[in-house]
């Protein structure tokens, strides 16, 4: 005489058993998802602070570089060298902490604004006051706006949808 089979279930009812587990799978996914999309936030808001740091930067070496250049030589005073020296050397800093956090690969501008502030006639005893529409000030202007521009692109290149 065969067994009797048990009275059949429905689909629902093999469901009912897995209920706790299905919803600690959910949870904790949802945890996952919610985390990953936070450190992705938090990722995008300290990268865009430092190239906000680093645009501010630009623009002030910049203003400095005008300066600069539209003054005449005091050798005893070269305290405005110095400072542009530094804020180059600071931004080339900033820069590379974009490329160690694997933000930027390279970066070609940096070095054109780089010839544009400190190439040329910089630190010469021999260097004359430019007037403020010298071709120089154009140059200096231009590498800064590339530079920033070229920051901004590949700001928006990452984070496109």
């Amino acid at each position: 005489m065969p067994l009797p089979l048990p009275p059949p279930t429905g689909f629902l009812d093999d469901l009912k058993a897995f209920e706790p587990v299905i919803s600690w799978v959910l949870i904790i996914g949802g945890w996952l998802f919610a985390r990953n999309d936070n450190n992705k936030r938090e990722n995008r808001h300290e990268l865009r602070g430092t190239i906000d740091a680093i645009t501010v930067d630009i623009h002030a070496l910049e203003q400095k570089a005008h300066g600069y250049y539209t003054t005449d030589v005091d050798p005893n005073t070269p305290s405005l060298q110095v400072e542009i020296k530094r804020d180059q050397d600071a931004l080339a800093a900033r820069i590379v902490q974009l490329r160690t956090k694997s933000y930027y690969q390279d970066i070609p501008k940096i070095s054109a604004f780089q010839t544009a502030l400190t190439g040329g006639d910089f630190e010469q005893a021999n260097r004359q006051k430019r007037p403020a529409s010298d071709r120089k000030m154009m140059e200096i202007s231009l590498a800064a706006k590339e530079l920033s521009d070229e920051l901004e692109a590949e700001y928006r290149k990452m984070y496109k949808k």
